[in-house]
């Protein structure tokens, strides 16, 4: 039942025990959805396994409430960039929230984790935000760790936008660093872009 999976969250010694009890409640639908989120901010506050914390995150983002918002937005501030990545994951399905896309520019701003950086970049993006495309063409040209670069390029492909389509082209040309060709063309692979591949690429 779902307070035996509540009951399993918040008790159980067991770390696997846990883990497979916050997965779980992700699941969660109707009345009982309230109880569940209270549970897994919880453990997404207070585990001591950061995998629980992890789990935690994102079974709220699919309960998918105002109060796993809330709860998600809260763990923002999470010391562990592990799970900060798995917090910006779950808030990306909220991403078209005015609230939660304003944290997610903070997070692509200012996390001193090039990962968080990365995963609201691809938030971002796939937010459909008419600003999105701006907001990554700014960090794009900022020249970003790679790694962020990688999210950022994914978050620009993702917008379908053609301002974005003409960075994506010009950073998989000749001359540009490997990695960044490489993180281009990955973005370009979407599909209905292979064609500017073979029409726009020498």
């Amino acid at each position: 039942s779902d307070l035996a999976l509540v009951s399993k969250a918040g008790g159980d010694p067991q770390m696997m025990s846990r883990l497979s009890a916050v997965r779980q409640l992700g699941s969660v639908r109707g009345r009982g959805r309230d109880t569940a989120v209270a549970a897994l901010s919880a453990r997404l506050q207070h585990d001591a396994f950061y995998g629980v914390r992890v789990y935690a995150a994102r079974s709220l983002g699919e309960i998918h409430t105002a109060r796993a918002k809330a709860a998600l937005l809260r763990a923002l501030a999470e010391t562990d960039s592990r799970v900060r990545v798995a917090v910006v994951e779950a808030l990306a399905t909220f991403a078209r929230d005015p609230e939660v896309y304003h944290a997610l520019l903070g997070r692509l701003a200012g996390d001193s984790s090039d990962a968080v950086e990365a995963a609201a970049a691809r938030a971002i993006g796939a937010s459909g935000a008419a600003s999105a495309c701006s907001a990554l063409e700014s960090v794009a040209g900022s020249g970003a760790d790679r790694h962020v670069m990688a999210g950022v390029l994914a978050g620009l492909a993702a917008t379908d936008d053609p301002r974005a389509l003409a960075i994506l082209v010009s950073d998989a040309g000749p001359g540009k660093p490997e990695a960044l060709r490489l993180a281009s063309l990955r973005a370009l692979e979407r599909p209905g872009r292979i064609l500017c591949l073979t029409d726009r690429i020498h």
